[in-house]
């Protein structure tokens, strides 16, 4: 007969009791994971969900657990920080997009730890609730002992974020500011520098050899995709991979840069030499950005534009860009996704001739 719950269960018991695997629990739940993925995604899979319990501990609730005021406020308060409300008290400095994202999600997080700590969700109506000099104490207790391990670093990034809500919002007395500002310093980080954790993963590249396959990786994925015999997007995913660690090898810059680098905006040609170019607004320092790409590198993405781009089908900021037939770099397009509607990227196949797919088939993709 077809397969029931109960047989599923008394197969996960076997497993467990009779500790048939090194971390029986571990198979299970993978194997719970699974079904209920295919469950509900594989055409004729049995339509059997297994109660899977969640281990996780949630210590960020939802907006919608706390009063409309509060995330109004919050709404408000992140509005100046983007430079859209003007306040002569306000801070000199305009956030970015991603910097007010994690800012609303560490006010909604502070707002949940006050709740944690025992002051029930209804009660925190306004920022005033969290960035005030007591509640941010029962806030900050109750992130330095939650959980397991170390969590003063975490405690100390609170601290300031609700300093800086206390000053430019709530704006309180000099008095209470001067408080809230020796808590941050008592939360301080004593160790300068790279976190020892840091310290440890870099620990590899003090042996040659580890730096020699590092800086040699690639070439070496380049050249495993040239020995291919077809081009296919698999072959193309490793050819970006490539050029992608080249590039960061030959200048540092951000992910976030290395994915919205566009060909057309941040390549620049100057006396047969290539550079990388960011504007100002669009690194974390604000500060313009220059660094030449080594010829290694731009050979790589060179031909990974060339041979290997057209598979994957992104065109960056501009959705319909042409692809680049030579080697001339002003007709190469880009590495990146779309920064504006996030992995979900269109090229009009109809700007290419030929298609290279048969007539009629579609006339553009999302990739």
């Amino acid at each position: 007969g077809s397969v029931q719950l109960a047989d599923l269960e008394a197969f996960g018991k076997e497993i467990c009791e009779n500790r048939l695997r090194a971390n029986p629990e571990k198979t299970w739940d993978g194997i719970v994971w699974a079904w209920n993925k295919l469950a509900t995604t594989a055409s004729g899979w049995p339509q059997i969900v297994i109660p899977r319990a969640d281990k996780r501990v949630v210590y960020v609730r939802p907006w919608e657990d706390f009063p409309q005021s509060l995330r109004d406020e919050a709404d408000a308060y992140l509005k100046l920080l983007s430079g859209k409300t003007i306040d002569e008290e306000g801070p000199l400095r305009v956030l970015k997009p991603s910097t007010l994202a994690s800012r609303n999600y560490q006010l909604r997080a502070a707002a949940s730890a006050l709740a944690a700590s025992g002051v029930p969700a209804e009660n925190i109506k306004s920022l005033s609730d969290i960035a005030r000099l007591e509640p941010m104490k029962r806030i900050l207790e109750h992130v330095l002992h939650r959980g397991s391990g170390d969590h003063k670093a975490e405690a100390f990034n609170f601290a300031n974020v609700l300093r800086a809500v206390a000053k430019y919002w709530v704006k309180v007395d000099e008095a209470e500011l001067k408080k809230i500002a020796q808590i941050c310093s008592r939360l301080s980080p004593k160790n300068k520098g790279m976190t020892e954790k840091n310290r440890r993963r870099l620990m590899p590249f003090n042996d040659p050899e580890t730096v020699k396959k590092f800086l040699n990786l690639p070439e070496r994925l380049a050249n495993e995709v040239r020995a291919s015999k077809t081009k296919n997007v698999v072959n193309a995913v490793s050819a970006q991979i490539a050029v992608a660690l080249a590039i960061l090898q030959a200048v540092p810059i951000r992910v976030g840069n290395l994915a919205a680098l566009d060909l057309g905006e941040h390549i620049v040609e100057s006396a047969g030499k290539i550079y990388v170019l960011f504007a100002g607004h669009e690194v974390k320092n604000d500060l313009p950005y220059q660094m030449e790409l080594s010829k290694e590198a731009a050979d790589l993405l060179a031909w990974y534009c060339l041979d290997y781009r057209e598979l994957l089908l992104g065109c960056g900021r501009i959705r319909h860009k042409l692809l680049g037939r030579s080697r001339d770099w002003q007709n190469l397009t880009t590495l990146d996704i779309n920064p504006d509607v996030l992995p979900d990227v269109e090229w009009d196949l109809s700007r290419r001739d030929p298609l290279p797919f048969a007539d009629n088939t579609f006339n553009e993709i999302h990739a």
